[in-house]
This record gives C-alpha cells, sequence and structure tokens, in this order.
C-alpha cells in the first residue's frame, strides 16, 4: 500500500504567473506605462468619436501630405533598430552604432516632417465643421510626438553610451557581457515598435475618418 502511495504535483496554472515574476522591473514598468498610453489615446479617439466631431465629406480635411512622409520615415526607423538587439548579442559595434545612428536620424526627421504636417493644417481654410476635428488632429499628433521625444532622449543616450564604451576595448567587453545593456536595447526596441504601431493607427484611423 505505502509503494502504490504516489504524490503528485499540484495542477499548474495556464497563466503565465512565473514568466511575470521573472520579468525585470524596468520591464515591467515599461508594459504599464505603454498600457496606459493606449488607454489614453483611445479615451481620445472615443471622445472625438462620440463629441460627433467627424465632419460629413462635404467638409473633408485635406490631410497634410507630410503626415504621409512622417509615416514612410517611421516605419523605416523602426526596421532600422529592429535588429539592436541582435547585433549586441554578436558584438558586432559597427553595425550597432549604425542601426542606433539611423534610426536617430529618423527620428528627427519624423519630427521635422510633423512640424511640417502642422502647419500645412494651419494653412488650409477650415470652416467650421471641420476646425474641431483639426483640434483634435493636433492633439493626438501632439501628444504622439511627446511620447516620440522620450524615445529619442533614451535613443541618443543609448547611442551615445555605445560610441564611449566602444572606444576602449576593455570598456567595449564589459558593456557587450553586462546583461543590463541588453536590457536597455530591448526596452528601447519594444518601445521604438510601439510608438511606430500607435502612429500607423492614428494614421489610419484620422485618413479615413476626417
Amino acid at each position: 500500500m505505502a509503494n502504490s502511495y504516489k504524490k503528485t504535483k499540484a495542477p499548474t496554472s495556464s497563466f503565465p504567473l512565473n514568466e511575470l515574476e521573472k520579468m525585470h522591473p524596468y520591464k515591467m514598468l515599461l508594459l504599464i506605462g505603454i498600457f496606459g498610453s493606449i488607454l489614453i489615446f483611445f479615451f481620445l479617439l472615443m471622445v472625438y468619436t462620440a463629441s460627433g466631431t467627424l465632419v460629413d465629406k462635404s467638409a473633408k480635411i485635406e490631410f497634410p501630405k507630410a503626415f504621409i512622409i512622417s509615416t514612410l520615415i517611421l516605419l523605416g526607423s523602426s526596421f532600422t533598430i529592429s535588429r539592436a538587439v541582435e547585433y549586441f548579442e554578436k558584438e558586432k559595434t559597427k553595425e550597432l552604432r549604425k542601426s542606433l545612428l539611423f534610426t536617430l536620424a529618423l527620428a528627427f526627421a519624423f519630427s521635422f516632417s510633423q512640424f511640417f504636417g502642422w502647419n500645412e493644417l494651419m494653412n488650409q481654410e477650415a470652416s467650421n465643421a471641420v476646425r474641431g476635428a483639426i483640434v483634435y488632429l493636433y492633439a493626438l499628433s501632439g501628444l504622439h510626438i511627446l511620447h516620440m521625444s522620450a524615445g529619442i532622449i533614451y535613443l541618443a543616450y543609448c547611442y551615445i553610451l555605445l560610441i564611449r564604451k566602444s572606444s576602449n576595448p576593455v570598456h567595449s567587453l564589459v558593456y557587450f557581457t553586462n546583461s543590463f545593456r541588453k536590457l536597455q536595447l530591448n526596452l528601447l526596441v519594444t518601445y521604438w515598435h510601439f510608438m511606430d504601431g500607435l502612429w500607423m493607427f492614428l494614421f489610419l484611423f484620422f485618413l479615413f475618418f476626417l
């Protein structure tokens, strides 16, 4: 009877609680921040839709061409940064430098194109029927560029840090074997892809519903 008795393990939950427990606090904070940003933009879009600001076809806004260009630029920046973590793992210093530098340059180009887009909106002969929609377009694109500014600052920090560490062989070795540096790049790439996806959603929303 004693031999026939076997201890059974408690059934494991299908929800990845263990993964959450293992998650780095910084990554958890980033995911919470992303979720909070999604709620803010979702709320503003709901208010925009519920307020009846959506204009009829006879009073349609001329969508800024600069916003179309800025979308292509942001997609390009998402591509250039996508392999940053891979370059770090393979200790490809030159490729990692180019990845961060090109992304930084495209980020500034995106910011400038947004300002040109706002200028196009200002120069439009907007009637009272469309001014409300323009205000929301200003607010949402402005809020997005504010989020982008945080990403640009962090990207610039990561790039400058890489330049400083890679100038010395010893410092470079320490840099590429530091798991926290890899985490920093992972957070940067995740945030950047989020900003890219968020702008694409806003772009398509206003393109079809303005």
